[in-house]
C-alpha cells in the first residue's frame, strides 16, 4: 500500500513548474515554513502554516488505509507552494478551502479521526 510519502504529484505547480514528489521525510515539506514575519501578516502566515501542517499530517495517516483521499494531495502541495512564494492570502484561502472539503468528507466517515 502507498503511503503520502510515495504518491506522485501529477501535474504542474502553481507556478508552472513539473511535477514532483511529497517528501520522504517528516517536515521537510515545511521546511523553513516558520520563522518571524511582519506582524500584519504574521497571522495570516501562522493560520497558513496551521492549516498546511494539519492537513499535511491528517493526510499522511489516512493516505494508507484510506486512498481515495489522496485527491487532496495535489492541492496541498500546491497551497505549500504558494505559501513559500510568499503569497500568503492566496495559500491560505487554498488551505481553508482543502480543509472545508475534508471536514466534509470527515462529516459523512465518522470513523475517520478529525483534522
Amino acid at each position: 500500500m502507498s503511503t503520502v510519502g510515495s504518491l506522485p504529484y501529477l501535474g504542474t505547480t502553481a507556478n508552472g513548474s513539473s511535477s514532483r514528489q511529497w517528501s520522504q521525510q517528516p517536515g521537510a515539506l515545511f521546511a523553513g515554513i516558520a520563522g518571524p514575519a511582519a506582524p500584519a501578516q504574521d497571522t495570516y502566515r501562522a493560520h497558513a502554516a496551521l492549516f498546511l501542517q494539519r492537513i499535511h499530517i491528517w493526510l499522511e495517516r489516512m493516505t494508507p488505509s484510506i486512498p481515495q483521499v489522496a485527491q487532496f494531495i495535489p492541492p496541498t502541495v500546491v497551497a505549500v507552494e504558494l505559501y513559500r512564494a510568499r503569497r500568503t492570502q492566496e495559500s491560505l484561502a487554498h488551505a481553508s478551502s482543502i480543509a472545508m472539503s475534508l471536514q466534509q468528507v470527515i462529516a459523512m466517515n465518522p470513523a475517520l479521526p478529525p483534522l
